[in-house]
């Protein structure tokens, strides 16, 4: 007697899966050795993330520091007057930018002598500072009245760079020189009247110390012929 399912033979043996169902153990778990890798791996992974972003913080912390510091100094550069580093010229004569300026005269006027065109009185009283500049070093300088300051006790005054413009003199609010060369240049500073004793039309004292800054501004400041940058030239002590 054939029992049942014996003529289509014997059953396929059963799939390779796992679990309860099949009657068949789960894989075994890692060995200690396997786990340690993994931990030692993440653990690597994690100290260097932490030492990148550590030094990147620390670079941060670095540029921040710099431009706070660099801030700092420009805040109080610009609370220091100009020239306050400046060398005194003693005499009559004053080395700055390459150029020698000597024979330096300071006059006093209400008018600076109309063209005709242009209106060229003071709204207070100009101070005049003449001076004649010559170019001893080898290469050209200038020397320009935008950048040269009077100061009179804690007031600052500019010299202004277009005085000449519509006045009748023939005089230059800037000079450039080659090597070998001279030339005189004008510096034109609207005062208020109460900074000096008027004694005439032309002539008058100051009330207080002055000093007149010589600059050469943005010019030859890379330039070792052309130190110093600064100087000032006291008028009144």
């Amino acid at each position: 007697m054939t029992n049942p399912g014996e003529q289509y033979g014997a059953y396929p043996p059963p799939r390779p899966d796992y679990g309860p169902s099949y009657q068949q153990p789960y894989p075994p778990p890692p060995s200690g050795n396997a786990k340690k890798g993994v931990i030692a791996a993440l653990g690597t992974a994690a100290g260097t993330t932490i030492v990148i972003v550590a030094g990147i913080l620390l670079t941060i912390i670095i540029i921040m520091m710099f431009l706070l510091h660099a801030c700092a100094s420009a805040v109080h550069d610009m609370n220091k007057p100009p020239g306050a580093d400046a060398p005194t010229c003693t005499g009559a004569t004053c080395q700055i930018n390459g150029l020698t300026i000597t024979h330096m005269d300071v006059g006093f006027t209400h008018d600076l002598g109309s063209d005709g065109f242009m209106d060229t009185k003071a709204q207070g009283i100009y101070v005049v500072v003449t001076a004649h500049v010559t170019n001893n070093g080898t290469k050209s300088h200038d020397l320009n009245s935008m950048y040269q300051t009077l100061h009179i006790g804690a007031k600052q005054y500019q010299a202004d760079s277009f005085a000449n413009v519509g006045a009748s003199g023939h005089w230059k609010t800037s000079v450039d020189l080659a090597p070998g060369f001279s030339d005189d240049v004008t510096f034109v500073f609207d005062v208020p009247e109460s900074s000096v004793n008027e004694i005439s039309s032309t002539s008058a004292t100051f009330t207080e110390h002055t000093v007149l800054n010589l600059s050469s501004g943005l010019g030859g400041v890379f330039d070792d012929e052309a130190k110093p940058h600064d100087a000032n030239m006291v008028l009144h002590q």
